[in-house]
């Protein structure tokens, strides 16, 4: 049994990957995601929509508007981090961007496959809800996601 020493405290991780990021940074809410996949992409996807009226909702406080906003941004990075999860790198350009082109192939390879398996194309590839976290912009700005 070993006894004593010292032992170095474990460094914290700030920045997980596979989690969605919100600030809201003056009349916008942004988001940003950093994945890492297991064929080698290692990069961060961010959106921003800006907060304004909608003359057709109900309700159009600030408060409101920015959920509205919110919900926008965490929907696209939920939706970019499933495709990511699911396709990889095979769905990229050259740049690191998701080719539409490429999606659209892959989606409609996964659609045929669950056609004829008989399944809905969920039980192929399952939708993941990923872990949101709201920071500061400071803290966005610390990250360096902007």
């Amino acid at each position: 049994m070993k006894t004593g020493g010292v032992r170095k405290p474990k460094a914290e991780k700030t920045i997980k990957p596979w989690t969605i990021y919100l600030w809201r940074n003056e009349d916008k809410i942004e988001g940003a995601a950093p994945i890492v996949t297991k064929d080698g992409v290692k990069s961060i996807y961010a959106f921003g929509w800006e907060i304004e009226e909608d003359p057709l909702a109900k309700r159009n406080e600030d408060k409101h508007q920015a959920w509205r906003a919110k919900v926008k941004v965490k929907n696209l990075l939920n939706n970019t981090l499933n495709v990511l999860n699911w396709y990889g790198k095979k769905i990229l350009d050259a740049n690191g961007n998701i080719d539409p082109t490429k999606l659209y192939n892959y989606e409609t390879q996964t659609a045929m496959q669950a056609v004829k398996q008989n399944v809905t194309i969920d039980k192929l590839y399952e939708i993941k809800r990923f872990p949101i976290k709201t920071i500061t912009p400071q803290k966005a700005r610390e990250y360096k996601f902007i």
